[in-house]
């Protein structure tokens, strides 16, 4: 957690997000050539690889290059997650971490990182799940009175300041998985209630850049 607080000090939600995805991904072993589908600034990317030494190559619709990114990837470049500027099958190993969820086409991004990844590679993605507004306290507490306006409200104004266009369900993603050539070997829910709900509570204390 303390490489996120330090890397995330401005938003303290934030932090707490991204050290329960670096717990869930664990300590992969990354085979190259690999690619980080939505590397942005590549402050996740610097953290959780560690001393893993850094993925091959980052790409990001609006790449910011950084000293995490000098850590992160050995080449940089900008490029659409719907449309990616590789060859076919040039990865053995891609890593897409909470990306999907704001890609208008996120199946079309599934295709695509599908088609770039090696027969026998790995895709290690994460997305919000079709639970994530149903942890929040806010929206339990507003349906706890009865009051589903309210809970779709707040629901709204999280996904609109979060630039979150869907959620889907576990058997959704089996499924678009399956269609693209590709074969779930393991999936898990790595934000506790409880934790969703300190996220929350967190969420308003962020200052944002």
């Amino acid at each position: 957690m303390d490489a996120y607080t330090t890397t995330y000090y401005y938003c303290p939600s934030l932090a707490l997000w991204r050290a329960l995805e670096a717990e869930a991904l664990g300590e992969e072993p990354i085979t190259g050539p690999s690619l980080d589908v939505g590397a942005f600034d590549g402050s996740f990317s610097a953290s959780w690889l560690d001393d893993r030494g850094p993925i091959d190559v980052g790409v990001d619709l609006d790449p910011r290059p950084s000293r995490f990114t000098t850590r992160a990837y050995r080449h940089l470049v900008a490029g659409d997650a719907q449309r990616l500027p590789f060859a076919d099958r040039s990865f053995n190993f891609v890593l897409c971490n909470s990306v999907v969820e704001h890609i208008p086409d996120d199946i079309q991004a599934v295709r695509e990182m599908a088609r770039v990844l090696n027969p026998g590679g790995t895709l290690l993605m994460s997305t919000p799940s079709i639970h994530f507004h149903d942890a929040l306290h806010t929206v339990k507490s507003a349906r706890k009175r009865g009051d589903e306006a309210a809970a779709r409200a707040h629901m709204a104004a999280i996904d609109r300041r979060a630039a979150h266009h869907r959620y889907r369900a576990l058997e959704e993603w089996t499924s678009i998985l399956h269609e693209a050539g590709l074969r779930l070997v393991a999936h898990l829910y790595c934000v506790p209630p409880s934790a969703a709900e300190s996220w929350e509570r967190w969420d308003r204390l962020g200052i944002r850049r």
